[in-house]
């Protein structure tokens, strides 16, 4: 379970104040001088009860004295987030909640019990060792490096890392919701929820940013989105094609030729303009060469590109309106994904009502319904 354990600095500064010493302090709590040493030292916690003694004494709220300690088991939550777009306290909570749900499903999966899924060493964004790491992952898929990388080769990685892939439906978003990664630190199990309502060419992205955070689950914070990034990028536009491109690009007198020639690779990778542009210019700064600088032009391309091209839930599912026969039968076909099948021994085991359903993917409740009667 979450506990709180002693604010150190804050609790420092108001002995000071009080004109207390931690000698003082133990014998105010009537504990030994060692045991208030080692709350001090970061190497035991107070217990609840001498928490609030000591809150009492200082005259202060036992959270101002106090940080929260995470379970151990909580959910890992993981998003990239948009801009300066607002993550509220209610959208972390409920994704921790789908993820203590999606626990009960962890033994309906195929996934090695006794063995851990690899990940890599010491993962940072230099140029060479981003290269290295993509190269060793499109060798395990089997993908040589001047080879362009596609949605299958993508799908099988995940399974080997003991990844769930969760296809979602959350309609088109601006903010933070195009993916979401759960890590359950108890199964060492990682949910990477996709929205198939993306776009096409920002699909591939993210299924290797995900694939990044999957590779590299000690990371945290903007030290981890930062990574997941940079290696999408060396996974689908690899150092090879850079070379290739840069050397068409130095033959273009203008901006404009530059970003034509990028959208024409982008129609032949899958990948979005952006992608190939921030991988080019990565290159060059590898090579001391300078960057091109392309401004708001590259976005204008982008979402002239994408518009030309069906969300991923238009293409596998078509136009129309889905039901949850064709949603099942299909996502489960084209991400290879045991998430259903684990949905399957979860109802003839537990016989769960349509609310689990609703939590564990987020959707309405009238969804939720039509699912639950697909799998139960």
């Amino acid at each position: 379970m979450a506990g709180r354990t002693l604010d150190t600095e804050t609790v420092e500064q108001a002995l000071i104040d009080k004109g207390l010493s931690q000698a003082k302090l133990a014998k105010s709590l009537n504990v030994s001088r060692e045991a208030v040493s080692k709350w001090f030292l970061g190497k035991s916690s107070p217990r609840p009860d001498k928490l609030l003694d000591i809150a009492l004494l200082l005259e202060l709220d036992i959270k101002d004295i106090s940080v929260l300690v995470p379970d151990a088991d909580e959910p890992v939550i993981v998003f990239r987030k948009k801009g300066n777009a607002k993550i509220t306290e209610q959208f972390i909570s409920r994704a921790k909640h789908m993820g203590r749900m999606l626990d009960q499903l962890t033994e309906f999966l195929p996934f090695d019990k006794l063995v851990a899924a690899k990940k890599l060493k010491h993962p940072n964004c230099d140029f060479d060792y981003l290269e290295r790491a993509a190269i060793l992952v499109r060798n395990k898929a089997d993908v040589r490096r001047d080879t362009f990388i596609e949605f299958p080769d993508l799908v099988g990685l995940f399974a080997g890392l003991q990844a769930v892939l969760v296809p979602v439906l959350w309609g088109h978003q601006n903010q933070h919701r195009n993916a979401l990664h759960v890590y359950l630190p108890k199964s060492t199990t990682t949910w990477v929820f996709l929205n198939l309502d993306t776009y096409a060419f920002d699909f591939l992205f993210w299924m290797a940013h995900e694939l990044g955070h999957v590779l590299s689950p000690d990371l945290k914070g903007e030290e981890a989105e930062d990574f997941a990034d940079a290696f999408a990028g060396a996974l689908l536009f690899p150092a090879k094609f850079c070379e290739e491109l840069d050397v068409e690009l130095e033959r273009k007198q203008s901006n404009s030729s530059r970003l034509t020639t990028i959208r024409s690779w982008a129609d032949k990778v899958g990948i979005s303009p952006i992608t190939i542009a921030k991988r080019i210019n990565a290159y060059r700064q590898e090579c001391d060469e300078p960057g091109y600088e392309f401004g708001n032009s590259l976005f204008a391309v982008s979402a002239q590109l994408n518009k030309q091209y069906p969300t991923v839930s238009e293409a596998i599912l078509g136009s129309g309106e889905w039901t949850a026969k064709n949603y099942v039968a299909t996502t489960e076909e084209c991400f290879k994904t045991p998430f259903f099948e684990a949905l399957r021994g979860h109802a003839a085991d537990s016989n769960p009502d349509a609310s689990f359903y609703r939590t564990i993917l987020d959707i309405p409740l009238s969804d939720a319904k039509a699912l639950r009667a697909e799998l139960c």
